[in-house]
């Protein structure tokens, strides 16, 4: 595995970037679903969990605090909102677990509601800006990272071989996209 806190093109220390995220805040099931990995990961110190209030799927991003304007922003929220008023909440399977290159990852499925959520806030920003300054590929959104590699550069771990298929009912919890707050 490597460092998953790389710096990415664009990224410097203090720098913001605006994007959309599906939270697990006051889900049960996905603190049932740490508890259940927890004594497995106390063997695998190459990671850091993510707490669960942390928990996230990134949906959407939008660009840089510093390079896009502030009118545009509540311009695109705005019509997200509108866009999203229509999606209906969804129940949800997280897992199991599989490694990735970075960290230890979760999908997250069904996709299909979350592609339609991901649709209309690209959407969104299509109509604030146009379609060819949407950023980012329309494909993604569909998995979760728990578990963060903190390893330096460089260093490289095995797959940790705990991720087999376990006896357990993952979580299945309702999420409601597309909530803002001001």
């Amino acid at each position: 595995m490597r460092d998953h806190w790389w710096w990415r093109p664009g990224w410097s220390q203090g720098r913001s970037f605006y994007t959309w995220h599906i939270t697990f805040d006051g889900q049960p099931g996905m603190q049932q679903l740490a508890d259940f990995y927890a004594p497995m990961l106390a063997n695998l110190p190459m990671l850091d969990a993510v707490p669960v209030k942390w928990l996230h799927l990134t949906m959407q991003g939008i660009g840089f605090t510093d390079e896009v304007d502030k009118a545009d922003v509540v311009a695109i929220v705005k019509t997200a909102q509108t866009r999203c008023a229509s999606l209906q909440p969804f129940t949800a399977t997280v897992g199991p677990p599989y490694v990735d290159a970075e960290t230890i990852q979760m999908r997250v499925r069904p996709t299909e509601p979350l592609i339609e959520a991901r649709a209309c806030i690209r959407d969104a920003i299509a109509t604030v800006w146009g379609r060819d300054r949407v950023p980012e590929p329309a494909e993604g959104c569909d998995h979760m990272s728990p578990w963060l590699t903190p390893t330096p550069p460089g260093h490289h771990c095995s797959s940790p071989k705990p991720w087999r298929r376990t006896h357990h009912e993952p979580p299945r919890s309702p999420f409601f996209l597309c909530h803002s707050s001001s």
